[in-house]
């Protein structure tokens, strides 16, 4: 099972693992790419990034992909902080979109987006 449950997702971040979640198609102005969330632990605090990415042909990995705004940071946008692991999963459900049941650990939100462009 690809998808974490709220426990697993808490667990991995209290051992120091990011977890992420890929969220789909996204438009910008008239730029179009993909986007995903990730809370990644960052010293004693849990910070939630937004990656918002130009689709590159023939490759799969989300972290290969080049921003969508090319003023953009590679490291994504920060959209909160916290020092709870179950603030940050409600904090990126609220900021983000996020939903609750398709965490999953950093890395694999390449197969979601795999689901979605099969051919990626």
């Amino acid at each position: 099972m690809r998808h974490l449950s709220q426990g697993f997702a808490i667990g991995a971040l209290r051992r120091g693992e990011p977890i992420e979640q890929f969220l789909g198609p996204v438009t910008r102005g008239e730029e179009q790419g993909i986007q995903w969330v990730a809370i990644e632990p960052v010293g004693e605090t849990f910070q939630i990034r937004l990656y918002a990415v130009r689709e590159v042909t023939g490759v799969g990995d989300l972290n290969e992909f080049p921003p969508l705004d090319p003023d953009a940071e590679e490291d994504g946008i920060v959209l909160a902080e916290t020092a709870d692991e179950v603030e940050a999963l409600l904090l990126a459900e609220r900021l983000a979109g996020a939903a609750r049941t398709r965490w999953v650990n950093f890395g694999v939100a390449a197969e979601d987006y795999r689901d979605l462009r099969p051919s990626a």
